[in-house]
């Protein structure tokens, strides 16, 4: 009986284990099975959401595509501000944004009328130098003209003085250099040092320039005498000013001007007859300074330009999406971009693909992006015009703008976002144009939302609508892929853009324009 019982306790044994051995083996198979499930529907999920996120970025390029070829086509003829191809362009966007969904941000429209003058200065100055009761009239090809501020055009004599611009220090301030008063007179000054004025790098003279101009005894205008090519020279000189047009009332900050004066820049032969004047008195022109400049003795000048003025009237286009915060709902994220381009110049169509029918169609997507999202704040979309005409489109926003400046938290601009600087060719990088202030705070909000693609770099160039902005000191920037040969030109057209580059950059700012409408102040 003993040993029976140790049997069958032996069996029981034996019994429990194998049903132990046969729990194990099908729970490793129950959670292999799991294992495996799980595994695959991770993979599944996650090779389901690459396609996704494929197709949606195949569908974002398709779109921008669509805007860009139909906003840059010959059939708009380059969407020149109040012309009838442009308001083609306002019914395109305007039914973009009210299919889906957003409300309208001027009262009950999407639009809000614009109306402004362009002026159009014709292509000969007329130019005459009095040397020692002598007229000399200069040929209107010898002569380029640039004009900042109230359009002046001088039609009566004024007295000359010169001195080497090589001579003045960049980093000390004109004042501090000269004491002499220059109001009322037309400083004339050589672009370089040594006898030949071997020119100095331009930025370097404008840079000078820029400094004369902005002290409170700055000349009534500055003649420059340069022995570059005009057609070197002066694509960097226009590139380097502001335009004009500010709202009157409104302090312009320095950094967005670059001359506060006239500028006018002679051609070589032209400037040897100032030249030949300050040697015959026995002065070398490379040696007078601004602390002793030569006054020209019984020598003036008289100068005029031709112009002409047409009124417009267009509209700015803008929907938004409500915020769903009961207080930040009445704070506001503009977004914008201008619409318009140049038109027809010269019986050549200015397509502006790049300029700024990609700005435009990055809009036209955010549109769509940020339809079904509830930010907390609002989020205004506009469309400007005229901002090839001194950005008439956003000066006239304000005045008879829906919302106060003090709602405006931030404003995003979109302008030339379809190319790739030379400088960046490597990269791939695209600018963030605005100012140290208004970045230093966002610079990870940059990183984080971007991942690298793409790669921001900031900058202080590439001005358009939100300079404006920044003149009402509201927290402002805008993205800008950089300048490039066919800025301008009939040549900017649709084919030429990276829409996989638009496409990342919209999938970017979206985060952005969230980011800074959830955030807390």
């Amino acid at each position: 009986m003993y040993v029976s019982c140790r049997r069958l306790t032996g069996y029981k044994y034996i019994a429990m284990f194998r049903i132990k051995i046969t729990g194990a083996i099908l729970f490793f198979k129950t959670s292999l099975v799991f294992i495996l499930l799980f595994y695959n529907t991770t993979f599944v999920r996650a090779q389901q959401e690459k396609i996704n996120q494929a197709q949606h970025d195949t569908l974002l390029i398709h779109q921008l595509k669509k805007h860009v070829y139909f906003l840059a086509s010959d059939g708009l003829k380059g969407r020149k501000a109040g012309s009838e191809e442009f308001n083609q362009a306002c019914i395109y966007a305007e039914n973009i944004l009210s299919n889906q969904g957003l409300m309208p941000f001027f009262g009950n429209s999407f639009r809000q009328p614009v109306t402004f003058l362009e002026k159009r200065y014709g292509q000969t100055m007329a130019m005459k130098i009095l040397f020692n009761d002598k007229v000399s009239d200069i040929p209107p090809g010898k002569i380029k003209y640039f004009n900042l501020i109230n359009d002046r055009l001088f039609q009566h004599h004024y007295p000359l003085l010169y001195f080497n611009l090589g001579n003045l220090d960049p980093k000390k301030s004109f004042a501090t250099q000269s004491t002499v008063n220059w109001k009322n007179k037309i400083l004339v000054v050589s672009a370089g040092k040594g006898k030949d004025h071997k020119a100095e790098p331009v930025n370097v003279t404008l840079s000078k320039i820029s400094g004369i101009t902005e002290s409170d005894n700055k000349p009534a205008g500055i003649i420059l005498l340069t022995n570059a090519r005009f057609d070197t020279i002066w694509p960097r000189i226009h590139s380097m000013i502001s335009s004009s047009g500010y709202e009157p009332g409104i302090k312009v900050p320095k950094r967005l001007r670059f001359f506060n004066t006239d500028l006018i820049l002679l051609k070589a032969e032209v400037a040897g007859l100032f030249c030949k004047e300050i040697e015959e008195s026995g002065h070398n022109t490379a040696s007078v300074t601004p602390g002793n400049p030569f006054q020209f003795a019984k020598t003036s000048i008289q100068y005029s330009i031709p112009s002409t003025q047409t009124k417009y009237h267009s509209w700015n286009l803008g929907g938004y999406i409500p915020g769903s915060d009961s207080v930040l709902k009445d704070e506001f994220i503009v977004v914008g971009a201008h619409l318009d381009h140049l038109g027809v110049v010269d019986g050549k169509i200015m397509n502006g693909a790049d300029d700024n029918a990609s700005g435009s169609a990055a809009i036209l997507e955010l549109v769509h992006q940020l339809k079904n999202t509830r930010p907390k704040r609002s989020i205004a979309l506009i469309l400007w015009t005229a901002e090839e005409c001194e950005a008439m489109g956003s000066q006239q926003f304000f005045p008879q703008s829906p919302i106060a400046r003090e709602q405006i938290k931030w404003y995003i601009n979109f302008d030339m976002i379809g190319r790739t600087a030379t400088e960046n060719s490597e990269s791939g990088a695209l600018y963030v144009s605005s100012f140290p202030e208004w970045m230093t705070e966002e610079q990870k909000t940059f990183q984080n939302c971007s991942l690298n693609k793409p790669r921001f770099v900031f900058t202080t160039k590439g001005l358009s609508d939100h300079f404006v902005f920044e003149l009402y000191q509201i927290p402002n920037f805008g993205f800008y892929s950089g300048h490039h040969k066919d800025v301008h030109q009939p040549t900017d057209d649709a084919d030429k853009l990276n829409y996989g580059q638009m496409a990342d950059l919209v999938v970017a700012a979206r985060k952005i324009i969230l980011h800074l409408a959830d955030k807390e102040d």
